[in-house]
């Protein structure tokens, strides 16, 4: 799952641009997309439906006196934006993830609607795209109160009952609650969310003056070690949304320190880069949430999208990631140690297939790293055989030989790390192929 967050984009793109821009981000290498049916709109300090409107100015309730979400309350002309959307996506092969329940205030919104019309919402959009294989769901965006999230999953299943369906899992619950939990892990428990089954993390790489914001190691470590530990399955997982590419930003208006923000964003690579080998599905969400066609910060052009977007997920997908198994126990890269701390951007990751044909490291290159990987090249092809040991530049995707290369299965050796790469980075991915498995 490589995927962006244009969570407002039936506000901000007119219907007749969705097609190119859809076309666009999939040749980038996206192919999943999060969008709020609801948009971001907070013009009366509460995510008010009477304040939605599309880009034509089209509102989505018909009755502006009436917040009600009834199907009958619903503009056809607003629903047809979303409906662009929804074909506009499928026809440029990106999968959708869509938020069914309001934002930027949804933890004062929804608590007033009762089961009827919380279910009657999820059935309209249920029906609405029962037809469309792509279309899944994510609910609540920092806030999903409950039992109102229930009741809509429950509307949407009626239609839709195999899609996947995932929820804000931001290490800290805006609303209350247990801070030491994950959201999704205190929803499931407390009020019964069983129909998650596809964990979506929302996390940033926290300075440490905002320490409530969980990192993505952890998060992805926490719930593929610890799930039996909090009473839940392990779930697939994927980083639904991290740092923001807005420049002096992490998305939150909390201040982070200059070497998180750099103009390669060298913070989101290492982000991306350690989902798939810490165990998750997929890397996402990233770019600004408004995705503003014409925003200079956040066009089709980002120059921050060259970094990681397709160099990371062509890197993955020409491979059997899926054989991957994180590393947790430190026995292929010996020179990792302990877990990933809730602030730790220098945590190592690292992963070797089942079979023992492939393992992967990647180096994050940020201050506090050794400059030595130290791999059991034993555990590779069952210690038959010999393996290729190479760098891979995830600011270009190009591979640096290194000399003696292949090693022999047996045995560790310590790899030093080439320094700068071509963004002017140190972060490298310590790439091991075995050349006779069997």
């Amino acid at each position: 799952m490589a995927g962006w967050a244009p969570q407002n984009i039936v506000h901000t793109i007119p219907t007749s641009a969705m097609n190119d821009y859809f076309k666009a981000r999939h040749a980038q290498g996206f192919n999943t997309a999060w969008v709020v049916v609801s948009g971001w709109i907070d013009a009366q300090g509460e995510d008010n439906p009477i304040d939605q409107r599309d880009y034509a100015g089209n509102y989505m309730v018909l009755d502006r006196s009436n917040p009600s979400l009834a199907p009958s309350n619903l503009n056809k002309a607003y629903i047809a934006s979303v409906d662009a959307m929804v074909t506009a996506a499928q026809q440029n092969g990106i999968y959708l993830f869509l938020n069914v329940m309001n934002v930027g205030g949804g933890d004062k919104v929804w608590p007033k609607k009762g089961q009827a019309e919380c279910t009657a919402w999820g059935k309209f959009w249920g029906d609405r795209y029962a037809q469309y294989p792509h279309v899944n769901f994510m609910l609540g965006n920092d806030w999903m109160p409950q039992p109102q999230g229930n009741w809509i999953v429950q509307g949407i299943k009626e239609s839709m009952p195999d899609r996947l369906f995932t929820v804000d899992e931001g290490f800290y619950n805006h609303s209350g609650g247990n801070a030491n939990r994950p959201n999704p892990w205190w929803q499931y428990k407390d009020a019964g969310a069983t129909w998650v089954n596809l964990w979506g993390w929302y996390s940033y790489e926290a300075s440490p003056a905002a320490p409530e914001h969980t990192v993505y190691q952890y998060s992805t470590w926490l719930m593929y070690t610890q799930a039996a530990k909090w009473g839940v399955r392990i779930a697939p997982t994927f980083l639904i949304e991290t740092e923001y590419s807005i420049p002096g930003s992490n998305g939150e208006g909390t201040g982070i320190p200059a070497e998180f923000n750099t103009p390669d964003a060298h913070v989101l690579r290492r982000q991306l880069w350690s989902v798939p080998l810490g165990g998750g599905t997929g890397w996402g969400i990233i770019g600004n949430y408004d995705d503003w066609l014409h925003d200079s910060r956040t066009t089709l052009n980002d120059p921050v999208f060259k970094y990681f977007a397709g160099y990371c997920k062509s890197f993955f997908t020409t491979r059997r990631w899926d054989l991957l198994v994180p590393d947790y126990g430190h026995t292929f890269l010996t020179s990792q140690l302990g877990q990933p701390g809730i602030h730790d951007p220098t945590y190592v990751s690292a992963a070797l297939a089942s079979d023992g044909s492939w393992g992967a490291v990647y180096y994050p290159g940020v201050p506090g790293n050794v400059d030595k990987l130290t791999l059991n090249l034993s555990k590779l092809n069952h210690g038959r055989g010999a393996s290729r040991v190479y760098w891979f530049d995830p600011t270009n995707g190009t591979t640096k030989s290194i000399p003696g290369s292949p090693f022999r299965n047996s045995g560790t050796q310590a790899f030093t790390t080439p320094g700068i790469n071509s963004a002017g980075n140190k972060d490298w991915v310590l790439v091991a192929e075995s050349s006779d498995h069997r």
